[in-house]
């Protein structure tokens, strides 16, 4: 059965150069590689060619089956440090049971054989030098084992897998020096996980490949984006087909079945498990610990994203129907998503601004989108309550403010009860944008039974406001509040009290009216 993830089912606004970098760098690796191995194996070829095929020790072997037993053996023992565990452990992978019982058989006259190989000018292997030795404890190592990979296969699927996923959390990382942070620390932390447990288990093998941090990648991709699809090949006996999967599942399958490998194989079959293993943990908690944010502000037009790609799938699946021309659904929804891409970008750029502290032209993005915004206040809120998690005292308060206006002045009055709440919460002394709006506000709150709202709403109201408000006006409706929804007649009388102090004579007679009324009853 083949499962092969080949690329993420999203619209990519950019051009994912970091990723595409990491990939050019594999193959350029891998081509010097390839290049340095050929000149080492040409190099045992003639040496092997030079031996007198007479000695008796070989006289029993063809020309053709000594040759390879020479190169083949040679070859374990000039890549391997632990030479005679690994000479053994290649030999008893050979199935024909007549060929690995004559290389046996020849192991020591290839002992002999290189020594007098070290003799010669026998090329540096290029693959010890980028792998990484787990009793090493070398970052630099770690960092060149990923770049580097054994074979054609080997790096081809690693880099399927790896643009699969990575393009797209290039993108959602907004900052392409975080993305490369996740790379690396996979590999860094991965490496240091597998020298630890090599070291408990007495091992040095040694590793190299991208699967690491190809695992890093899909672990980081369960946490950015767990819902959008990938699209995967599935292969079993006579069923092929492709499938567009969530992120979440193909973690929990490739993370989950290499656990399970690694914990129930005695033999890994030269893979690396633990580098997966670990890679898949880690690239899942950078994401929870350093990309909350990235994923707060990029969310909204991911989902738009998702959205539009599950309805364009929907929508293309029939062919009779697309074939007519009826292409009126996929095209309102392609207008729909335009628009709110160009909300998501200046969702992006409002958020640039407040987090490095640039107040002012925070504000000025926001005024600037007033035409546009003001027939669907719900934009508004919807970045209030994003400007709130980012916690920006001042611009969140301004934005709070340039709602409660629009809601009063599109007389959708329903809303602002939650948006004056959070602005109150933040600050006690809130002031509304237009003080006008004051006691029309304060009367729809208690008219909706919010009478402690109200009441924090109007407090103070003469030192907040001064000569903007009517202060007679004012004083009345806080104790009435008071007096009758908060049953607090004593506050209430001692507020009226001392209005009356500095009362005009015509508020005088308003205030001292409703005094009597409180001491009335």
């Amino acid at each position: 059965m083949l499962i092969l993830p080949y690329s993420t089912e999203l619209r990519l606004s950019q051009r994912p150069y970091v990723v595409y970098s990491i990939i050019l760098i594999c193959f350029i690796v891998f081509h010097f590689q390839k290049e340095n191995n050929q000149d080492i194996e040409n190099t045992f070829d003639s040496f092997c060619q030079s031996i007198d095929k007479d000695n008796k020790k070989t006289s029993e072997l063809t020309d053709y089956n000594y040759k390879k037993s020479c190169t083949y053996n040679l070859q374990a023992l000039y890549y391997y440090s632990d030479t005679p565990y690994w000479l053994d452990y290649d030999i008893n992978k050979i199935k024909r049971k007549f060929l690995r019982e004559r290389l046996k058989k020849y192991t020591d006259t290839n002992y002999e054989h290189y020594e007098a190989l070290r003799r010669l000018d026998v090329p540096k292997s290029l693959d010890k030098m980028l792998m990484y030795y787990p009793n090493t404890f070398n970052p630099f190592k770690m960092m060149t084992s990923a770049v580097s990979h054994a074979d054609w296969s080997h790096i081809i699927f690693n880099l399927i897998f790896f643009f699969a996923f990575a393009p797209a959390l290039e993108l959602l990382s907004r900052n392409k020096l975080k993305f490369i942070s996740v790379f690396i620390a996979v590999e860094l932390i991965g490496g240091l996980i597998y020298s630890i447990t090599s070291i408990m288990a007495g091992d040095n093998i040694p590793t190299l490949g991208l699967s690491g941090s190809v695992s890093g990648m899909i672990g980081f991709s369960a946490y950015m984006m767990p819902w959008a699809k990938i699209r995967t090949f599935f292969w079993f006996f006579h069923i092929a087909r492709t499938y567009a999967i969530p992120a979440w599942i193909l973690a929990g399958w490739y993370i989950g079945w290499d656990v399970y490998e690694l914990f129930s194989r005695t033999d890994n079959g030269g893979v690396n498990f633990l580098a997966h293993v670990s890679g898949g943990f880690v690239g899942y908690l950078m994401g929870h610990l350093f990309f909350k944010k990235e994923k707060e502000v990029g969310q909204y037009e991911l989902d738009v994203e998702i959205d539009y790609m599950r309805a364009k799938r929907e929508s293309f699946s029939n062919v009779a129907t697309l074939y007519k021309g009826d292409r009126v659904y996929v095209d309102s929804k392609q207008r729909e998503h335009d628009a709110k891409k160009a909300y998501g970008k200046f969702n992006e750029s409002l958020y640039k601004h407040i987090t490095v502290g640039e107040t002012a032209e925070a504000l000025s993005l926001l005024i600037g989108k007033y035409d546009l915004f003001q027939d669907s206040p719900e934009l508004y809120i919807e970045l209030f309550n994003d400007i709130g998690d980012w916690k920006k005292k001042r611009v969140y308060l301004c934005t709070g403010r340039l709602i409660i206006d629009l809601l009063v002045e599109k007389k959708k009055y329903a809303d602002i009860p939650k948006v004056l709440a959070a602005c109150l919460e933040i600050d006690s002394d809130f002031i509304l944008g237009d003080p006008q709006d004051l006691i029309f506000i304060v009367k729809y709150l208690v008219g909706v039974h919010e009478y402690e709202l109200a009441h924090q709403l109007v407090n103070h109201a003469d030192d907040k406001y001064g000569k903007y408000i009517n202060q007679c006006d004012g004083v009345l409706l806080e104790a009435q509040i008071l007096w009758e929804h908060c049953d607090k007649a004593t506050e209430a009388k001692v507020l009226v009290e001392n209005a009356i102090i500095n009362a005009t004579k015509n508020d005088k007679v308003k205030l001292t009216g409703f005094l009597n009324i409180i001491n009335a009853t």
